[in-house]
């Protein structure tokens, strides 16, 4: 009896010994009742599913976890409140009277769904407050051994287990055989459910039959219609016919072809002593008969070619003057056929249509109807166009399947455009393929079609004379422009063609830096922008050849130091779909006016917790619902309202003076608040990259390696350097006495310097759709944003202040295996959500160039705000009209063959010209009269000159005030771990917020779309392809629409 009482004891002293624990919050108080327990405040109930009522807990035994089915956890101490501590002994002991009774136990067994996962955050863990057990002794282990079983045995004996078994498989039996009834009577009455359906589809259908008709054949290419794709072949040039018809020149080569009737042959010995043929034409469709003699090469076909023409093919093609909008001269030239070439084959890109190059400098698409042969060409194609195009078509046609700059842009950039001898801001108003439609901010009614890759557009000619090695351009650091520049190949060349292309292009250097980027690759194994295949890091010397190249520094391929790892084999990561355990239910809606009072107390700490997760744990639900093909989301508050739209949300809580913000909400359907990303196998993992600088940790993985980023000190903020005037007194700022949270934007004043920026370019856009809405940021703001300061009076967190507030999100540093170290979220972003800001030094442009030289330059960010924001403003501040240029004097030399008995002098040809508008529009036919039209040259006839413009604003700060730099790589923030893609996530703003001197905004990151938990964090470098000299950079971003090449 003594060595059984001794066994019963001991494990009560070996369990959890109560009085020797010390509480976290205060001393146990004494249970009445129960002089053994005690209560505790302020701890969290072990049951999943605690309604969370009392405030009074007590130290949770093990029979207490069993029956909740909460997990023991060895190293702390666990919790049930009074309320769930009572409800386990009541229904232990109704167990036992049950037992006593004879009675099956199952009559009282009710089993809960507890669908929840715990959210434990780990600075709960209360390590070493327990002590170690102390082992059973030998003759302890021995009793245990003789009479465990024993002692088993007769308790289950005492109450009769076996007839428990057995009464619970009956109850069980009776059950089942109940259920199965039940759903055989349930399919039943869905049998006859469906046979009542099917009796109505029935009745419905037989009153409208289905009728069968035949259709004609779907066509997949409406575009087509009338003119079909002729088949690819060799090109057949059939001789000349005498009486045929044909297109011929006129007066000139370089003006429009009329319709003619050959009428005679004839030969003539040329100055080499070959014979050359020629023809004798008569000119229809005129007031008078006119004979010419001329050869074949002014001659054309009447009908279209047979087959697909090729790159450099001589052709007239039909202009459509209805889309001439170059200012004065829209409509002034009537529709007609123009010499030219074919600078683009049909293929599906261009929508079958070949891209003509006119002689005379004008561009379309032309469908392969409206295109003419040419009856005779020259082997040198470029020899038969006009002077000044000829250059320019040579080397297209030369170089058409090497790598071509284009324009990479879209509609509402601006860029520089020369026109007539003058470089001009224009703006894109649409894109055609490979032509872009400008619009001249100087004169809104000017427009024309410009090929992309023509050197009148500013990126092209830099970097043609980048790559060209031209002098005469300041060295600078280069700044970040919208429209970059992409080269682009045609799928028909080989590979080993691609990549000796590929080398070649990279090979070449410039002695000056020219044009404008706005970050710098990170160097070896931090490059922020992708990697190059093997066979570009081969040399990185010019090629021979080229003089100034030869003369050059060698060419440094940044992907060679770019350290590729095996990414098979790797642990993948995956996505974690939580549930709340701390969900408190919303109460049922009463009619009531939403005070402080509706809302839960909330005692857990929220801290570590993603911003869209926190509403989820305090009380509130987020119900997503579905409306035949859409979903629509509501939050259910604490008190049981339902909120629509943030506007919604954001009146509750100011009713009931919430600590939670409207962009802890967010009504995208497919957007999960408690999605988490989780990575368990890791080599290398820092908890906090920041050190604490951060509201919420930032920390680092690397699976592939034990290697970890160049050491950087990390800074929250912009650090100014010896010589930037960066002047942080609040005296010089403008503040709001806003009272509603800056909810009118029409009434804050830090508004309405946003408000100003935008109207200024954008009159008719609503006040409504302009800066944040509710703190989210769905689009680029030009012209900056001002967010309110220290001078304002409204709250800390109205609604204008975001990029001010510190980290929110929940974001990690990760090794990629070909980029170097990348950023990704953990948690959904929504889209429009703040990131972070871009930190580290301040630098002057004389000490970026110095340092960039010295310790490289791959984390620069030019701060260009002034320029960006006055080329969006160019032209609007201009109401005089241009000068008129006056008309230059066509240098174009007829040959021979043109007719020497007309022949009108400058003064009459002049006149001539001015007063074909009306003869164009007089009547429908086309061919009255051969029309000339105004040369446009391929080239620009003047040097763009990007130097600070004599009225912009930075001249106000200094005369050789030039663009600050900010500098990450030794000092920074999480900013600089950002990699480029050219299908990015990411988009950058400028936003004032301690300052407002235009030179110092600071730089923030904004979220372009939703963004899943897991995925990388990207934005566009918007580099320039040749602006900084001896680098070339290859993309390995894997976008659909990847430029290939970044430096």
């Amino acid at each position: 009896e003594a060595g059984k009482r001794k066994l019963l004891e001991e494990p009560e002293e070996l369990d959890v010994e109560l009085k020797k624990k010390a509480i976290d919050v205060e001393e146990g108080v004494k249970l009445e009742g129960r002089p053994d327990q005690k209560i505790f405040y302020g701890k969290d109930c072990a049951n999943c599913i605690c309604k969370r009522r009392n405030k009074q807990f007590a130290l949770a035994t093990r029979a207490i976890l069993n029956f909740y089915e909460a997990p023991r956890r060895v190293s702390k101490e666990q919790f049930v409140c009074l309320e769930c501590y009572d409800a386990a002994l009541d229904m232990y002991e109704k167990y036992a009277g049950l037992l006593v009774a004879k009675q099956p136990l199952l009559k009282l067994f009710q089993p809960e769904e507890t669908d929840c996962v715990a959210l434990d955050s780990s600075d709960e863990e209360e390590e070493g407050k327990w002590e170690e057990k102390r082992e059973f002794s030998v003759n302890t282990l021995k009793l245990i051994e003789d009479e465990l079983e024993k002692t088993v045995k007769g308790v289950l004996g005492r109450v009769e287990i076996e007839n428990q078994v057995t009464w619970s498989k009956t109850i069980l039996e009776a059950k089942a055989d109940r259920l199965e009834g039940e759903f055989e009577l349930a399919a039943k009455e869905m049998a006859a459910v469906q046979r009542f359906a099917d009796n109505m589809h029935s009745a419905l259908y037989k009153t409208l039959p289905v009728v069968h008709q035949h259709q004609p054949a779907l066509d997949l290419q409406p575009h087509m219609i009338g003119s079909l794709i002729p088949p690819a072949g060799e090109i057949e040039r059939p001789p000349i016919q005498l009486g045929a018809t044909y297109y011929a020149v006129k007066n000139k080569a370089i003006a429009s072809w009329v319709s003619v009737k050959v009428t005679e042959f004839t030969e003539s010995t040329a100055i080499g002593g070959n014979t050359m043929k020629s023809y004798k034409i008569r000119y229809l469709n005129t007031p008078y008969q006119m004979i010419k003699t001329v050869t074949a090469k002014h001659i054309a076909y009447s009908e279209p070619p047979r087959v697909r023409l090729t790159i450099g093919t001589r052709v007239i093609a039909y202009f459509d003057s209805t889309i001439l909008t170059r200012g004065k001269d829209k409509g002034a030239v009537p529709s007609a056929f123009y010499p030219g070439i074919i600078a683009e084959p049909l293929k599906q890109a261009n929508r079958y249509r070949y891209l003509v190059f006119y002689d005379d400098g004008y561009t379309q698409y032309v469908q392969h109807c409206d295109v003419r042969l040419v009856c005779q060409a020259s082997e040198k194609v470029w020899e038969d166009v006009h002077p000044a195009s000829r250059d320019f078509i040579q080397k297209y046609v030369e170089k058409y399947s090497v790598d071509r700059p284009m324009v990479q842009c879209t509609r509402g950039q601006s860029m520089n455009t020369e026109s007539n001898g003058t470089w001009h801001y224009a703006r894109v108003v649409d894109i055609d393929c490979s032509l872009v439609l400008m619009q001249f901010e100087a004169d809104k009614s000017r427009m024309e079609w410009i090929y992309r890759g023509s050197l009148r557009l500013g990126p092209v000619f830099k970097e043609t004379q980048n790559a060209m090695g031209a002098t005469g351009y300041h060295a600078r650091v280069p700044r970040r422009t919208e429209p970059f520049i992409r080269y682009t190949k045609e799928m028909e060349t080989s590979n080993m063609q691609v990549d000796q292309q590929m080398r070649a292009i990279a090979r070449k250097s410039s002695s000056a830096l020219a044009g404008s980027v706005s970050f710098h690759p990170p160097a070896a194994g931090t490059s922020a922008a992708g990697g190059a295949s093997t066979a570009v890091s081969a040399a990185s010397v010019s090629a021979a050849g080229s003089t100034a190249a030869s003369r050059a520094a060698p060419v440094k391929h940044l992907n060679n130091s770019t350290i590729y790892v095996d990414d098979e084999n790797r642990p993948k990561g995956h996505v974690v779909y939580f549930t709340a355990k701390r969900n408190l239910p919303p109460k049922m809606f009463r009619r009531h006016k939403c005070n402080p009072n509706c809302l839960f107390k909330i005692v857990h700490r929220l801290d570590s917790y993603s911003p869209l997760a926190k509403p989820l744990l305090s009380g509130w639900e987020r119900q997503v619902m579905r409306q035949r093909t859409k979903k629509n989301v509501v939050y259910r508050g604490p008190c049981g309202k339902s909120l629509r739209n943030l506007a919604e949300v954001h009146t509750y809580l100011r009713a009931t003076e919430n600590v939670l913000n409207v962009d802890n909400f967010d009504f995208t359907p497919d957007l999960r608040c408690l999605a988490e990303y989780s990575i368990d196998a890791t080599i290398v993992k820092d908890a906090d990259i920041s050190k604490g600088q951060e509201k919420m940790a930032i920390p680092l993985v690397n699976y592939y390696d034990n290697t970890l980023p160049p050491p950087c000190t990390y800074a929250k903020q912009r650090i100014p350097t010896e010589g930037v005037p960066l002047n942080l007194d609040e005296e010089f700022l403008v503040g709001c006495d806003c009272e509603d949270d800056c909810s009118d934007k029409s009434k804050c004043s830090c508004w309405q310097l946003t408000v100003a920026g935008v109207k200024y370019c954008n009159p008719k856009k609503p006040i409504e759709e302009i800066g944040y809405q509710y703190k989210r940021l769905h689009e680029h703001v030009p012209t900056g944003i001002y967010e309110c300061n220290s001078r304002c009076k409204c709250k800390k967190n109205c609604l204008n202040r975001v990029v001010q507030h510190s980290l929110e999100m929940k974001l990690q540093v990760f090794k990629t295996s070909n980029r170097g170290w990348g950023l990704r979220c953990v948690n959904d972003i929504p889209k429009g959500a703040f990131i972070c800001i871009y930190a580290g030094h301040l630098l002057t442009e004389t000490m970026a160039n110095e340092g960039g030289q010295d310790a490289g330059d791959e984390y620069f960010a030019d701060l260009d705000y002034i320029e960006v924001a006055e080329q969006l403003k160019e032209g609007y501040e201009s109401e005089a009209e241009p000068e008129e240029p006056e008309p230059e004097e066509d240098v174009y030399r007829p040959s021979a063959e043109d007719d020497d008995d007309f022949r009108p002098n400058s003064y009459y040809q002049h006149k001539l010209r001015s007063t074909r508008s009306s003869i164009g529009s007089a009547g429908p036919n086309p061919e009255q009269d051969s029309q000339e039209r105004a040369v446009i040259n391929f080239n620009p006839n003047a040097d763009l000159d990007e130097t600070v413009r004599e009225n912009s604003v930075r001249r106000l700060f200094g005369k050789d005030e030039a663009p600050y730099i900010m500098d990450a790589k030794t000092t920074g923030n999480l900013g600089r771990y950002f990699n480029h893609s050219c299908n990015p996530n990411l988009f950058v703003q400028n936003v004032f917020v301690d300052t407002h001197d235009l030179r110092f905004p600071w730089v923030a990151f904004f979220s372009a779309s939703h963004i899943r938990s897991g995925t990388e964090l990207t934005w566009n470098y918007n580099y320039e392809v040749g602006v900084v000299p001896g680098k070339v950079l290859y993309c390995q971003c894997g976008a659909p629409n990847c430029r290939i090449r970044l430096l």
